[in-house]
């Protein structure tokens, strides 16, 4: 993507918008990128780490395995949606 404005990156982990669109964001982890419809931000930055797992796996069912190739933690994709939130 180009012109994308970016409200999170730590280098495993990135949040951005989703093209030209405020409302939509875009989870990248690793090479892949899912994207979070308007308010799914918001709704995951609010959710309990107990419950991230399961509401990521609701949104897309292939985040699980990226995050185990990509050796990334559901607590550091819980940080990065925080931060991305309150950025944005």
């Amino acid at each position: 993507m180009t012109n994308e404005e970016i409200l999170y990156d730590d280098g495993k982990v990135k949040v951005s918008y989703f093209k030209d669109l405020v409302d939509e964001h875009v989870l990248h982890i690793g090479d892949q990128g899912f994207i979070l419809q308007r308010g799914i931000l918001e709704e995951l930055a609010r959710t309990p780490i107990v419950n991230i797992k399961r509401k990521l796996s609701a949104i897309d069912s292939n985040i699980d395995s990226a995050l185990i190739r990509s050796e990334i933690f559901y607590h550091e994709v819980d940080f990065a949606l925080k931060q991305a939130h309150i950025k944005d």
